[in-house]
């Protein structure tokens, strides 16, 4: 059950009738910049945060001293520090020294990605002691199981979002030079019973890691552009292809959104998440019994897929771009008062 925690309330001076009442300054911490592709969604939620009115803090504590904290559940005393206003802190992966270095600036409200079923009891033993006001997580069934473990904190679940506008949704289908595109972590059995197929019949590339950890492209700029000239780009829940590491937690990914933003038609498996999302299913669910031939049929015609890949772009302009999400996480915290 959620209970939310009072807001932050206004200040006062010692003359009751002369009392100024503020709107509490909402932070939000800038991490260390990093190469991995994912980093790009973390700074791009900041920039969105700042855009809309937040101020960037770039947390400085020693990493020694973020890690001696979050290992032993240290958080600093809330009347020892200087101010008390919230800061929203990314957080891609547990990354719990970050948290607790920024609990000595502030109120901490965590915005977590991949809080995976394995890991939810860490996840609850650290957040615990901090007693963040909010958590925002893009997991909706771990947002819930986080709500329960967490009674004191406002648990509200977000889904993923992309900047729409750094993707180009390119040519039609019809048009694109790359077939398939299977990026980072693959559906093993799906990926081996298409294979041969594609190199035998189709005249369009099928690009994907033939070296785990060897990227497709070498850069971001490389991976948009490649996405904007690919007819089919395949998206599996980690669910699906890393259970030992996902446990049962079924979610989309920033892949699903930037294939979608680029205008390419997006097959695999759709998490129920981004069906509710969008309002309707904009994935092509793999037809298990041929594969291969359905993949075929699909590169044989593109262009008969055109309106899905329209409407998806366009549904995803409405509800998926950065703007959207932050607006919505700063509605749920003014709800509780932090803003």
């Amino acid at each position: 059950m959620i209970v939310p925690l009072r807001g932050v309330r206004e200040e006062a001076t010692t003359d009751v009738r002369s009392r100024d009442f503020r709107t509490p300054e909402l932070r939000v911490a800038v991490p260390p910049s990093e190469e991995h592709p994912a980093h790009q969604a973390v700074m791009d939620l900041v920039a969105e945060f700042i855009r809309q009115g937040a101020r960037g803090k770039v947390v400085m504590t020693p990493p020694l001293i973020g890690r001696a904290l979050a290992k032993f559940h240290l958080p600093f005393p809330r009347r020892q520090r200087r101010r008390t206003e919230p800061v929203i802190v990314p957080m891609m992966g547990a990354r719990f020294s970050q948290l607790y270095a920024a609990a000595l600036v502030g109120d901490v409200v965590p915005y977590c990605w991949d809080v995976w079923e394995p890991a939810w009891e860490l996840w609850a033993r650290r957040l615990r002691p901090l007693r963040p006001p909010a958590v925002f997580v893009t997991a909706l069934q771990s947002a819930r199981f986080l709500a329960e473990a967490l009674p004191q904190s406002r648990v509200m679940h977000l889904s993923e979002a992309t900047q729409i506008s750094r993707h180009d949704p390119g040519t039609c289908l019809e048009a694109r030079k790359i077939g398939i595109l299977e990026l980072g972590r693959r559906h093993a059995d799906w990926h081996r019973a298409i294979t041969g197929a594609v190199r035998q019949h189709s005249p369009l590339p099928h690009l994907y890691e033939a070296v785990p950890g060897r990227l497709v492209f070498p850069d971001g700029h490389a991976l948009r552009r490649g996405l904007s000239d690919t007819v089919i780009s395949v998206c599996f829940p980690s669910s699906l292809t890393h259970p030992q590491r996902s446990g049962g937690v079924v979610t989309m990914t920033q892949r699903y959104l930037e294939s979608i933003a680029s205008g390419c038609l997006v097959l695999g498996h759709a998490p129920s998440e981004l069906v509710d999302l969008m309002g309707f299913n904009p994935v092509v669910e793999v037809d298990w019994s041929n594969p291969a031939e359905q993949l075929l049929d699909i590169l044989a015609s593109p262009s008969s897929w055109q309106p899905l890949v329209d409407r998806s772009l366009n549904r995803l302009r409405e509800v998926g771009d950065w703007s959207v999400r932050v607006r919505t996480a700063l509605e749920g915290l003014q709800e509780i008062g932090l803003v």
